[in-house]
C-alpha cells in the first residue's frame, strides 16, 4: 500500500502509542497503526490523518483520546466459546473444582472477562456457569466484563448477534440462550444478561484490584489475546495487576500465541490438554495476620482518640482484605472502627462497598445514607448510591447523586486522586459520570446474579 505517513512519523507515532497505552506497533506492523490512525482521525475531531498525527505527537494523550484510538488500533473481533480448548478446560477442570469446594459453603464465585470486547466472550462464561451450576439461585456469582472500547461495551449490553458470531457453535447455544431479534440477528436471554456487569477499565492505566472497580478477589480471569497489543513491559504489569486481583489458587487464562514465561511470574503454568493457564500459588497472597498482631490492631481501634493517620491506616488493611476476597475478616475490622468512630463518614461509606459485595444492597444504601449525612460532600458515596439506584431502576434518584457526583467532583483538579478510590483521578471519575448519564436508555442497568453494582463506563 502507498503510505501517508513518512518512516521517520511512523516510528514517532509507534513510540507514541507504546508509551501513553502501552500498544505494540513493529516496523512490520506500522501497515495497521497507519490505517488505524487514518480511520480515527476525523473521531478525533481533525481534519485529516497529517493534522491528526500531529496532534497525536505534539501532547500526552487524553482519555478520550486513548478510548478513541483503542477502537481503531486493537482488533475487538470476537465471537462465542472463541479457542473452545479454553472454554473446555472452564467448563471441565477450573469450574468444577472450584464449585467443589465451595459447595456447602462460601457459595461465592467471580470471574472476569478482561477485555471483552463486544460480549461474546463474557457470555459465553455466563452459560457455562449457568450450565455447570443447576442450583444457581443459591450461589451469589459475579461475571464481570470490561474493555476500553466503549463502543463495543454498548454493543455488550445490547446483547443483540449476528450469525457471525455464533459460528463454531454448538446448535444447542443458539436455540437454548438466544432468541430471534430479526434480520438474522439474536438476543441474549435475560437469565443470561442480568449475570454479567460491563464496565470500562483500562488495563494499561486504571487502578486495581480494587472495590471501586470491582476487580477484587476474582477465581478465574479471562485475559485472552489483549496482552498481544501490549509491549512486554506493559504485559508484565497488566499481568502483575491481574495476579493481584485472583484469589488464592485463582486462574488466569490467556490466547494461545500469549505464552510469554516471563511475563507470569510468580503464577504456576499448568497445562490441561494442551491448554496453558496459570495459578495464583499459596504463597502469592499475604497470609492473614497472626492472632496477636490482630487482637493489637483491634485493640488500637477500640481505643478513643485514634489519631486520623491510625484511621487511614485501618482503612487500608480493612481494604486490603476486602481486595483479597476476605469479606468477613474486613467487615469486622470496619464494625470494630465505626463503633469507635461513629461519626466517620469515609468508614460508613466503606461499610457499604464491603456490604455491595457481599450482595446485601439495602444495608449498603442505609450505609451511604449515614455517609452522606455526616459529610453531604462525600464524592464516592454520591457515586455509590446512584449507581445503586440505577441498578434498582430508580433513574431519578441516579441522576440527583449522579449530578452531585460531578459537581462535587469540579472542586479537585482534574489530575488529582478521590480520596477512598484507590487511585481514580478527578478527570476520570468526572467522564465516568457523564457516561453514564448520557445514555439515552438505562434499562441495561440491572443488578448481576451476586448483585454487583451496574456500572456504564
Amino acid at each position: 500500500m502507498t503510505r501517508r505517513f513518512a518512516e521517520s512519523t511512523l516510528a514517532r507515532l509507534s513510540d507514541c502509542v507504546a508509551r501513553e497505552m502501552g500498544l505494540l506497533f513493529t516496523r512490520e506492523r506500522w501497515n495497521d497503526l497507519e490505517r488505524g490512525i487514518v480511520a480515527a482521525a476525523p473521531h478525533l475531531g481533525c481534519g485529516d490523518a497529517a493534522e491528526c498525527a500531529r496532534r497525536l505527537m505534539s501532547a500526552p494523550l487524553s482519555r478520550s483520546q486513548v478510548e478513541i484510538l483503542a477502537g481503531y488500533l486493537t482488533v475487538g473481533e470476537s465471537y462465542f466459546l472463541r479457542d473452545p480448548a479454553s472454554y473446555r478446560v472452564a467448563e471441565s477442570v477450573i469450574l468444577p473444582e472450584l464449585i467443589a469446594a465451595r459447595r456447602g459453603g462460601d457459595q461465592r464465585i467471580r470471574v472476569w472477562s478482561a477485555g471483552c470486547s463486544t460480549g461474546e466472550e463474557a457470555y459465553s462464561l455466563a452459560i457455562l456457569l449457568q450450565r455447570l451450576l443447576p442450583d444457581l439461585e443459591g450461589w451469589r456469582v459475579t461475571v464481570l466484563a470490561t474493555d476500553i472500547n466503549n463502543a463495543a461495551l454498548s454493543q455488550a449490553l445490547a446483547g443483540v448477534y449476528g450469525k457471525w458470531s455464533f459460528r463454531g457453535t454448538p446448535p444447542w447455544f443458539k436455540s437454548l440462550y438466544f432468541s430471534d431479534a430479526g434480520e438474522g440477528r439474536y438476543r441474549i436471554s435475560e437469565k443470561i444478561r442480568r449475570m454479567v456487569s460491563f464496565g470500562y477499565l483500562n488495563l494499561a492505566e486504571d487502578s486495581y484490584p480494587s472495590l471501586f472497580t470491582n476487580t477484587t478477589a476474582m477465581d478465574l480471569i479471562f485475559c485472552r489475546n489483549v496482552l498481544m497489543y501490549f509491549t512486554r513491559d506493559m504485559a508484565r504489569t497488566v499481568v502483575h495487576k491481574l495476579n493481584r486481583s485472583l484469589v488464592e489458587g485463582g486462574f488466569l487464562v490467556v490466547g494461545p500465541v500469549e505464552s510469554w514465561p516471563e511475563c507470569y511470574q510468580p503464577l504456576q503454568a499448568i497445562s490441561f490438554d494442551g491448554v496453558t493457564c496459570y495459578r495464583k500459588p499459596a504463597e502469592g497472597v499475604a497470609p492473614a495476620q497472626p492472632a496477636e498482631t490482630a487482637g493489637s490492631e483491634r485493640g488500637a481501634v477500640e481505643e478513643t482518640g485514634v489519631k486520623v493517620e491510625e484511621r487511614g491506616e485501618l482503612a487500608a488493611l480493612i481494604r486490603s482484605h476486602a481486595n483479597r476476597g476476605q469479606l468477613s475478616e474486613a467487615m469486622k475490622l470496619c464494625r470494630e472502627a465505626l463503633r469507635s468512630h461513629k461519626l466517620d463518614a469515609s468508614l460508613h461509606h466503606l461499610e457499604a462497598e464491603i456490604l455491595q459485595e457481599q450482595g446485601l444492597f439495602e444495608e449498603a444504601r442505609v450505609s451511604l445514607e449515614r455517609a452522606l449525612f455526616l459529610d453531604p460532600k462525600l464524592v464516592l458515596a454520591h457515586f455509590a448510591q446512584g449507581n445503586l439506584a440505577l441498578g434498582g431502576g430508580d433513574r431519578d434518584k441516579a441522576r440527583k447523586h449522579l449530578q452531585n457526583a460531578l459537581e462535587l467532583l469540579q472542586e479537585f483538579a482534574p489530575e488529582e486522586i478521590v480520596p477512598g478510590s484507590e487511585g481514580m483521578s478527578a478527570g476520570r471519575l468526572s467522564e465516568i459520570i457523564r457516561q453514564i448519564t448520557s445514555l439515552k436508555d438505562p434499562s441495561p442497568a440491572r443488578e448481576g446474579r451476586d448483585g454487583e453494582r451496574w456500572r456504564k463506563r
